[in-house]
């Protein structure tokens, strides 16, 4: 089993809330046989934590995250 957690704070904790808002939908979807993903949100900051099989479904799971949350903060 290969673990990650990224972290990512946010300007305030509205922003911070509205992201992880948005991806909650999400998460019970990628509860999947090779990765499982749990979010965490504490003021400002989000952790996305990560329980992959392989690196391949690691990378696939962080990138999807990463670039959704890319595009909800405007930052491509």
């Amino acid at each position: 089993m290969i673990e990650s957690v990224i972290t990512i704070e946010f300007e305030n904790n509205k922003k911070r809330q509205n992201v992880q808002k948005t991806l909650e939908p999400d998460v019970p979807g990628d509860q999947r046989e090779r990765c499982k993903v749990r979010l965490e949100g504490i003021e400002k900051k989000l952790k996305i934590k990560f329980e992959a099989k392989d690196e391949t479904a690691l990378r696939a799971s962080t990138n999807t995250y990463l670039k959704t949350i890319a595009l909800l903060r405007g930052k491509p």
